[in-house]
């Protein structure tokens, strides 16, 4: 599949090429990062209009790395607030410019309506766009909403591209290789820890993420895919890397000390467990395996000393962080009241919070940053697409309920559990590079489901 015909696109390519040659040979005391981009640039370019299936992979198996490499840091606001060319960002502009090229060419607006909860997503991102219109930051309002376009078109394209079983093997493979480098490094910092400046007294890995608690929902969304593959696959050769893959993510998991994440973690397994109890009698030892391994590694933790001094901060209400959490959101909803229906604008949160507070401090609830930067209307679209994804799926479900597919949809709504908790506690909307991962999972399972369709 191409977005342009060969001799066009080798003919955008070459003039793109051309042009960012000049500008890097123009700026090239800049230094090796603008020529870094540059190449980094012409080959996604290449990639995205000779074989945009595999720039999808690409993204898949590498966007979780991407936002670690800084290659310009052009200007800061204040300690919390930076700017920086990234190659996760490049990538994103890649993204967006390949989908205009894919609408152009094959005109496929009309089919965008056919697939579930786009029209709530659409819609969702309209009203956001609307609060970009008097947003008090304008570019980094604009950041946050190319970060919700961004979801959604991830999501889009694993219907567009994804329509084979075939093709939705790769992705699948390209979602659980993209966790190798991410546990390698998070390892390697608890084997070697260095100055912690997150949680003091806790050596809270955070692998190539930005914090902790980014790292340890991203491992949510590894682990519950990775769970529902475990069960979908029966020959032993897939399973047994399944598991091991599996018990690392859990070890990592544990070892950020992200209390959220692990409510998250097992809500879902809870949800997984409960759909397909009946279904799950029939792997009954791989689900021996699961909960006595699974079981004793948790237990060991909990029982050790940090991991249990760290759940048990919860009942300090001076200084833990969820009570700190409390505060903020009471500030936070005193600021929608005065704006319900369409907020504030857009990265308003910023403004609030070093007004209120005195510094950068984000709500640590999206459904509550929703609420002051867009309005009522715009949480009502977001909720929208979570209750059309679970109508799908519970839909799929029951068609499939005889058949390994159902295991699949379960997996699915397990994760937007997962998700819908951890959005009440922290600020996934602004991780892009791990909020992502449940778009992939998410687009990937609708695709699948789709692919299979019975007779």
């Amino acid at each position: 599949m191409l977005f342009l015909s060969k001799d066009v696109s080798s003919i955008i390519f070459i003039a793109i090429s051309s042009l960012l040659i000049s500008l890097a040979v123009v700026y090239y005391p800049a230094g090796l990062p603008v020529l870094l981009a540059v190449f980094f640039v012409c080959v996604l370019g290449a990639l995205v209009l000779k074989n945009p299936l595999w720039f999808f992979y690409f993204l898949a198996l590498s966007k979780i790395n991407l936002d670690s490499v800084k290659l310009y840091h052009y200007g800061s606001r204040g300690p919390d607030l930076k700017y920086a060319l990234s190659l996760d960002g490049l990538t994103t502009v890649i993204l967006l410019s390949g989908t205009l090229f894919y609408f152009i060419r094959h005109r496929a607006g009309s089919r965008l309506f056919g697939y579930p909860a786009v029209k709530p997503f659409i819609l969702f991102l309209l009203i956001c766009l609307f609060g970009l219109g008097f947003s008090p930051e304008r570019m980094i309002g604009l950041r946050h909403f190319i970060n919700y376009l961004n979801y959604f078109l991830i999501y889009l394209f694993c219907f567009i591209l994804l329509d084979s079983p075939e093709k939705n093997r790769k992705m699948i493979c390209a979602i659980l290789f993209s966790s190798l480098v991410p546990l390698w490094v998070g390892f390697y910092q608890a084997a070697r820890p260095a100055v912690n400046i997150f949680t003091p007294g806790y050596n809270r890995i955070y692998a190539l993420t930005p914090h902790p608690n980014a790292y340890a929902y991203y491992l949510v969304a590894i682990a519950m895919f990775i769970l529902t593959w475990l069960f979908y696959y029966k020959p032993l050769r897939v399973v047994l890397p399944l598991f091991i893959l599996f018990i690392a993510v859990i070890i990592s998991l544990l070892l950020t000390y992200t209390r959220g994440a692990w409510l998250a973690m097992a809500l879902g397994i809870a949800v997984f467990m409960l759909i397909l109890r009946d279904r799950l009698k029939q792997r009954p030892v791989l689900m021996l395996i699961l909960t006595l391994g699974g079981g004793a590694l948790i237990l060991y933790f909990i029982l050790s000393l940090r991991g249990l001094e760290r759940i048990s901060a919860f009942s300090d209400v001076k200084s833990d962080s969820l009570w700190t959490r409390v505060l903020l959101w009471r500030v936070y909803f005193k600021e929608f009241v005065k704006h319900p229906l369409i907020g504030q604008g857009l990265a308003s949160c910023n403004l609030i919070s070093q007004k209120n507070i005195g510094y950068l401090y984000e709500p640590h609830n999206d459904y509550l940053k929703l609420l002051v930067e867009s309005g009522i209307f715009a949480l009502c679209a977001y909720l929208g697409i979570i209750f059309s994804l679970l109508k799908f799926l519970f839909y799929k479900y029951k068609n499939y309920f005889s058949r390994p597919e159902s295991i699949l949809a379960a997996g699915a709504v397990s994760v937007i559990f997962c998700f819908a908790l951890g959005q009440s506690m922290d600020n996934l909307f602004n991780a892009d590079t791990v909020f992502s991962y449940f778009w992939f999972f998410i687009g990937v399972s609708c695709a699948f489901l789709k692919t299979s369709e019975v007779k």
